[in-house]
């Protein structure tokens, strides 16, 4: 959802998008990818329910509508790019050069195929 909070996507599409989303029990990009990144997993693009690959308790709901899912196929391959780029980011430094992890609360800058973590900086006054 945060990569289409990122697009210029009304209110009305999130939603329907985020109801697609919890009917396929999808939390991350990579649940939406094959391997390689290439490509969608057909499931995902079909909007049937495939292997769940993360273990969140997901809310019961009724199964999305035809528009429904048809904004959600739309809505993916129009950012198919930017998800393959997001996926790809730690690989390949054509996508992005600074990664932060909001887990780690840390962020990491691409140079020479290396990648630094800069830490957090003290703002002890």
């Amino acid at each position: 959802m945060s990569l289409f909070l990122q697009q210029n996507i009304t209110s009305d599409t999130l939603s329907r998008l985020n109801i697609c989303r919890l009917q396929l029990n999808v939390y991350f990009l990579s649940e939406l990818m094959n391997k390689s990144g290439s490509s969608f997993k057909p499931h995902i693009l079909q909007g049937m329910l495939g292997p769940t690959l993360n273990r969140f308790q997901w809310p019961r709901q009724g199964e999305p509508a035809n528009q429904d899912w048809n904004i959600w196929k739309t809505t993916l391959l129009q950012s198919k790019e930017q998800i393959h780029c997001s996926l790809d980011a730690w690989s390949t430094p054509k996508c992005k050069r600074l990664f932060f992890s909001l887990q780690q609360g840390m962020l990491f800058k691409l140079e020479q195929d290396t990648w630094l973590k800069i830490g957090p900086v003290n703002q002890a006054h």
